[in-house]
């Protein structure tokens, strides 16, 4: 993209689309942005003599289709969950969905007991509940969910 004075605002000079496995779906943030990266870095060394030549011509958003989102910060990434009862159907996989996005930074987390509870990893059952495998307890080192609340 051309910089111009608005953010993510600027003519495209190429685009691809992200090629994400349906293995790795909800995809985590951590994959996401190396996937990206590698992606990205391989098309900017392709494109930049192409640019340079004068062989691109910009093409500019539709910017009647941009979605706006806010920075994020830490306050995002906490969940309510009562480790007795953890959600099922829909409401289990907006977690995952949300657990996966914020893995890397700023990590997933609940309140216990008055305690910080980071959730390193979580899937679904079969059943489309919420399985929490790995956390990380306020003070302690990373340990199976089961570890810590059986």
């Amino acid at each position: 993209m051309k910089l111009d004075s608005e953010l993510d605002h600027g003519p495209i000079l190429t685009q691809l689309p992200a090629n994400i496995p349906a293995e790795h779906w909800p995809v985590s943030g951590s994959i996401l942005d190396e996937g990206l990266a590698h992606q990205g870095g391989a098309l900017l060394a392709k494109v930049i003599p192409d640019w340079i030549a004068g062989n691109i011509t910009p093409t500019e958003q539709d910017h009647s289709s941009a979605t706006f989102c806010t920075k994020i910060d830490k306050s995002m990434s906490e969940l309510i969950i009562d480790p007795d009862n953890l959600p099922t159907g829909v409401t289990a996989l907006e977690y995952l969905c949300k657990i996966r996005a914020f893995d890397g930074w700023p990590e997933t987390f609940f309140m216990h007991n008055g305690k910080r509870i980071k959730i390193k990893n979580a899937n679904l059952s079969a059943d489309n509940t919420l399985i929490i495998t790995r956390i990380i307890p306020e003070g302690k080192n990373e340990m199976d969910w089961n570890q810590y609340f059986k």
